[in-house]
């Protein structure tokens, strides 16, 4: 039988490792309070910090519980402030519980791996060649492996404990990279210069240690004026204090510090205000940084690398870790697993055509070139006339190349889907002035309130304003969505960006000028049209390439999300061919309260069985992230009030999974060949059940080429009646459902994808005040 290998590494002596540990009861944090959860990891976090131990809040008899080691040095507090309350108290248990890590409740499985991740991140810590940007997170080597255009890339790895498919428990190791500017912050920072690094992450280089801090503001006083308390009560330099108490020699970054150097203030972890010298603060960069992307594509690990790295690491920093006086003994060799693997579901298009990887019409190698082919031949298998469109551009835009552009994209919507005749109606918007959020936002507020509009669908082009911060959402793109929204127009949002990049600006012998394709990004101008006319046009107004042409084990399938206080939710009918979706808006910001989940699922149920020709008896739903206790108790009453009214039959079920999307450190797996001396991707469809709740499914592989190591899908069962592997095949189904590129693979079943289309921009805050306030401004400016 064929075997995968993962990237964990069994722990042997599991019957030699104890613990005990107290509870304490935790009054004033209500399980209906509507920021419990964010209250619960407010604490714990808040608790960890403070005793410099795991801390971990267990619930027992509907009450939350506080789980600390009973070789606690550092005395418990009384009470801590929380979210929209005034404080908790803790109120101690006079029992001492023995931990077993051999023999472990459910709950005690939590608790396992709390303790044995906070000794792993300890004795790691204790590496002088690492550092690490905050507890809990990855650590890196000081030496960077590559540098391009004044960025440093550094190799790390990450290590979580988790539960093995026999009830072990083994440690999940993985590589990781992360990017810094080979340069500090200025050592003399002027105050004008400053909002260009206000609220950067940077890595405060002190002494042998490196952690991350987050600028808030710039001191008044230089290196040698700013005064800071030290553990003694006394007031002293900065600079006294740090050449005083970095750890290990003094560094030349450090001798060579000028008392005339600047110094930014920020926040601990305790919320407590600290300083750090500028020109020891580097700054961290994402990968949406164009420098760092270039090292980012250098940084790609072949899987048979990255399995060499891991090993690597295994070796090098796991062989001295302890649990008390207890050394761990951690296998050398990794778990594996005997493969398993889903079909490929058949695939429908227009006029009935159906593409299958079991006929002789394609094989799982060719997957993606076929069904791009059979789009391509056969056409969507929706296949109705679009609605009303318009073409929304800056001013500046349709004056210059915006012609050129809709003129290109009129031909390549319709080369897409001919019957749609798009043709959409050009208006134009006054984008002069500062290319900031408020200027734009309040031009474009006033140009959609002001005009009369028609119900139906439109693309707005935008500027990216010079305010909006790396990694940030786009509040602009919010704003115009909403306002368009409330006028009956449903819009997408694309920029100015690549079109003033590709389009160039040509005259002729005769002098008559015109926009052009550059010949340096053709290829990028084409790729841009084909992704706006099938992402921002065609699956805008619901019309999907392909459908299943298989059925899906469960009768209706619902992904939920909650994002900035919006909810979202996409139903797939049983045959795949009926989708529905919709937003509305949430108290919180990331969950559903009781009585929420119950209308929107009572809704999106309700419209589902109106249109469906057979009865719904199962339903599924893929929560995207965690699956709260009041949203499974919405979810469960909406199902009873429809079967109360008769809609639903009183054998009708509700099966609930979590699909997360990232974890510390990701599980991976491996296909071994040349009788295990190397490793490739599994292949697309293979997967793993861990245990009877935790599962990982290659949604990505082998069948689709790409650079570096396929990431499985980390599925939990939370509970229903439909069993696990069957609602694992739904979910596999659903990630072959690639419409925004047909011929690569996608990641995410399409009810975690739509939603994350809808709400990108929909559930993104946005400013009000700053674009009224603005009004103001100009105003005061004017007299």
């Amino acid at each position: 039988m064929e075997k995968l290998e993962t990237n964990i590494f069994r722990i042997g002596n599991l019957s030699a490792l104890s613990a005990d540990y107290r509870q304490y009861r935790v009054k004033g944090l209500s399980p209906t309070h509507r920021d419990y959860y964010r209250n619960r990891k407010r604490i714990e976090k808040a608790l960890s910090y403070r005793l410099q131990h795991p801390v971990l809040i267990i619930e027992r008899d509907l009450f939350p519980y506080v789980v600390v080691r009973d070789d606690l040095q550092l005395e418990m507090p009384q009470r801590l402030s929380i979210v929209r309350s005034n404080s908790v108290t803790f109120e101690p248990r006079d029992e001492v519980y023995r931990l077993n890590f051999a023999r472990r409740t459910s709950v005690e499985d939590s608790i396992a791996i709390r303790f044995l991740q906070f000794n792993l991140q300890g004795q790691i810590r204790q590496h002088k060649n690492l550092w690490q940007t905050q507890s809990g997170r990855p650590f890196y080597r000081k030496q960077p492996v590559d540098s391009y255009g004044g960025r440093l890339m550094y190799r790390g790895f990450s290590v979580r404990p988790v539960v093995t498919n026999d009830g072990g428990i083994g440690l999940c190791v993985d590589v990781t990279s992360k990017v810094l500017s080979e340069r500090p912050l200025p050592q003399q920072l002027k105050r004008g210069d400053f909002d260009k690094w206000r609220y950067q992450r940077c890595i405060f280089h002190y002494g042998n240690q490196w952690f991350e801090i987050q600028v808030d503001s710039l001191s008044d006083y230089t290196f040698g004026e700013h005064l800071i308390t030290d553990d003694e009560g006394n007031e002293i330099t900065l600079q006294h204090f740090i050449t005083e108490n970095a750890s290990g020699p003094l560094s030349p970054e450090i001798t060579k510090l000028s008392a005339e150097g600047s110094v930014v203030v920020y926040y601990n972890n305790r919320d407590e205000e600290r300083a750090a010298p500028t020109a020891l603060c580097y700054p961290i960069y994402g990968t949406d940084d164009h420098k760092t992307s270039k090292l980012h594509r250098r940084s790609i690990l072949h899987p048979d690398v990255r399995r060499t790295e891991i090993h690597g690491i295994v070796r090098d920093f796991m062989s001295d870790i302890c649990m008390g006086d207890q050394p761990l003994e951690i296998d050398s060799n990794p778990i594996e697993i005997t493969r398993k693997s889903f079909q490929v579901p058949n695939l429908e298009f227009a006029d009935n055509q159906i593409l299958s990887t079991a006929s002789s019409d394609t094989s799982l190698s060719k997957l993606g070139d076929s069904r791009k082919a059979m789009l391509e031949k056969a056409g969507f298998i929706v296949q109705q006339r679009l609605d009303r469109q318009y073409l929304i551009l800056p001013a500046s835009v349709k004056q210059s190349w915006g012609e050129q552009f809709n003129a290109d994209l009129i031909k390549e919507v319709n080369r897409q889907y001919p019957i749609g005749d798009y043709s959409p109606k050009i208006v134009s918007y006054d984008d002069s002035g500062s290319k900031n959020y408020a200027q734009q936002g309040r031009k474009l507020r006033s140009f959609i309130r002001n005009k009369k509009w028609k119900p139906g669908y439109a693309v707005v082009m935008l500027h990216h304003t010079k305010d909006r911060k790396l990694r940030d959402e786009d509040a602009l793109a919010a704003l115009v969505i909403d306002e368009l929204r409330r006028k009956g127009v449903t819009a997408s949002v694309i920029h100015t960006d690549t079109g003033q990049e590709c389009y160039q600006y040509f005259e002729d012998e005769s002098g008559d000028a015109s926009y052009q394709w550059s010949q340096k990004t053709r290829g990028k101008l084409r790729g841009y049209l084909k992704n706006t006319a099938l992402s921002k046009i065609l699956l805008t107004n619901w019309r999907w390439p392909f459908a299943l042409g298989s059925s899906l084990n469960a009768d209706l399938t619902i992904g939920l999300d909650v994002k900035n206080n919006t909810a979202g939710l996409v139903s797939v009918s049983k045959d795949g061919k009926t989708i529905r979706a919709f937003q509305d808006k949430s108290n919180q910001s990331e969950k559903l309260l009781e009585g929420q989940a119950r209308e929107y699922f009572q809704r999106a149920i309700s419209e589902a069985i109106d249109s469906a020709t057979d009865s719904i008896k199962s339903i599924v739903v893929h929560r995207d992230g965690i699956a709260y206790e009041s949203e499974i108790a919405g979810i469960q009453q909406a199902i009873q009030n429809l079967k109360d009214e008769g809609k639903l039959s009183d054998d009708a079920t509700v099966t609930i999974l979590e699909i997360a999307k990232s974890a510390i450190s990701q599980t991976r797996l491996f296909k071994p060949i040349d009788d295990g001396k190397t490793v490739t991707n599994p292949q697309v469809g293979d997967y793993m059940m861990l245990d009877l709740q935790n599962a990982y499914l290659c949604s990505t592989g082998r069948a689709f080429y790409h650079k570096g190591t396929s990431k499985p899908l980390h599925v939990r069962y939370v509970g229903g009646d439909l069993s696990f592997e069957q609602c694992l095949e739904d979910l596999y189904s659903l990630t072959v459902l690639a419409w925004t590129n047909p011929g690569d693979c996608s990641r995410f079943p399409i009810t975690i994808t739509l939603n994350d289309r809808f709400l990108r921009d929909t559930a993104t805050d946005y400013d009000d005040d700053a674009i009224r306030f603005s009004e103001l401004q100009d105003e005061d400016l004017a007299t």
